[in-house]
């Protein structure tokens, strides 16, 4: 098994730890920038077919987690994090990150030495990604 493997087994061990769903998390993460959205918006920038995104939004709604208005009954619902979804939220980026800053933390002076070579992995296994993408776009 590579290293990489191993790594993305201890990742998803946090995952399942989780008290939100995938789909709760990515909804949540979506509104980290202060702005409300309709379910339109939200369809787009999350990428799913619109009764998917209906189907994802009622069921926080229904956990309390999203909160819906409106101006007017002419206007379309804009959909915002509750307090107790934002509340959810910070405690599982505090859970899923706790690992990562604890395995820093064990590597002490070593840690800004292997924060540097994962970034220009990251970047560079972007950029190869997306050359991949580019190449055979239908893979």
């Amino acid at each position: 098994m590579s290293l990489l493997e191993v790594f993305d087994r201890h990742r998803r061990a946090i995952g399942n730890q989780a008290t939100l769903r995938t789909a709760d998390i990515r909804l949540l993460w979506l509104f980290l920038d202060g702005e409300p959205r309709t379910l339109r918006q939200i369809t787009s920038e999350l990428g799913l077919e619109q009764s998917t995104t209906n189907r994802q939004v009622n069921a926080a709604i229904t956990a309390g987690l999203i909160m819906r208005s409106r101006d007017r009954t002419s206007d379309p619902y804009l959909f915002a994090p509750s307090e107790f979804g934002r509340q959810e939220f910070a405690s599982y980026l505090d859970a899923s990150t706790r690992a990562y800053r604890s395995a820093l933390a064990d590597l002490g002076p070593n840690s800004s030495q292997m924060l540097g070579l994962m970034t220009r992995f990251v970047d560079r296994y972007g950029a190869a990604v997306a050359a991949q993408e580019k190449a055979d776009p239908t893979a």
